[in-house]
């Protein structure tokens, strides 16, 4: 049993680079730390005590940095935390350190000192870091800042593994458009470097509204139409696909249309089929569904084959007519 733990003991000393078993140390100091104004860094250590005959008045840590040995002093933090505030070197953006814990051990034989010694550490300023995103959701499409130091025009913003477009407005801020991606998940968000990624946190995509007039269509078997589909924010980099289907495939004829990069809308050419009942179905990527419900009556007797409504036949101007369900305004067949 003796021989087991002894194994033991030599097994942890390898594992946290210690020289004894009565003790062990946790290193809470990060490896890499932002750069600050003021060029104070905590440098902070955690001891546990594996040996009850440790004296625990009796437990002085140092920070030895640089090959200067530092008195660390009990922490606000917890119960056996101590910390150093190292003032950082003008010049200097990074310090080799270690620790070592002197204690006493009280025994049957009388007090016992001990010393321990913790491995070598590095410690890393970063000039280059990201603070916060504006914000932790919203749509499709919304402008989204990143604030943080050190950024460059070349910087990148990663959202869900994939580069976005993003802007660059200074040093220390970025901003991208949210992708069209489906709604309701969180996706990460970081900005990429010429050193290397920084995590920036991650963002909920809402789902958003789509706007489509008019609301609703009643036509005459082949006659055309035009749907407005809209949105609240600017399409973003690479547009905004519109999926249009219907259950009604042989009354209503659609194309597959996107909304252009930097527009909020676009315009939807119908043209009616044979004569049924039933509903166009509108979405794009992080928006709900619009129903639209539509109409196609059989052309009426003594229609002109060009599809011109009979109510409107013999007016003065004949490529001017009406377009039902739809207002004058978005009305492609209206000339002046």
């Amino acid at each position: 049993m003796k021989s087991k733990l002894f194994i033991l003991c030599l097994a942890s000393v390898a594992l946290l680079g210690l020289t004894g078993c009565d003790m062990t140390l946790s290193n809470l100091t990060p490896g890499r730390v932002p750069e600050n104004p003021s060029g104070i860094y905590t440098m902070s250590v955690k001891t546990h005590i594996q040996d009850g005959e440790v004296v625990a008045q009796s437990i002085q840590p140092q920070v030895v940095i640089d090959g200067v040995a530092h008195p660390m002093k009990p922490s606000n933090a917890g119960y056996g935390i101590y910390d150093f505030d190292y003032a950082m070197p003008k010049g200097q953006s990074e310090a080799r350190y270690y620790y070592v814990l002197d204690y006493d051990i009280s025994r049957k034989a009388g007090v016992k000192h001990e010393q321990m010694t913790s491995k070598l550490y590095d410690l890393r300023l970063m000039n280059r870091y990201v603070v916060t995103i504006d914000s932790s959701r919203g749509p499709v499409g919304a402008k989204i800042g990143v604030v943080g130091r050190g950024f460059s025009k070349y910087d990148q913003v990663v959202f869900d593994g994939q580069e976005i477009p993003t802007t660059f407005y200074s040093v220390n801020s970025l901003s991208f458009i949210v992708p069209p991606l489906p709604a309701g998940r969180n996706y990460s968000v970081s900005v990429r470097t010429g050193e290397g990624t920084l995590p920036a946190g991650t963002f909920m995509i809402d789902s958003a509204s789509l706007k489509v007039l008019p609301e609703g269509f009643a036509m005459i078997s082949g006659e055309r139409a035009v749907m407005m589909v809209s949105i609240d924010h600017a399409a973003p980099s690479g547009g905004l696909p519109i999926n249009i289907m219907t259950n009604v495939p042989h009354s209503v004829i659609m194309p597959e249309v996107m909304i252009p990069s930097g527009s909020r809308s676009v315009s939807v050419p119908l043209e009616a089929g044979t004569a049924g009942t039933g509903t166009i179905f509108v979405s794009a990527p992080g928006f709900r569904e619009i129903q639209v419900p539509i109409q196609v009556s059989p052309k009426p007797e003594g229609m002109p084959e060009e599809g011109q409504p009979q109510w409107l036949h013999n007016q003065p101007n004949q490529d001017t007519y009406a377009v039902p369900g739809i207002p004058d305004a978005f009305n492609p067949n209206l000339h002046d």
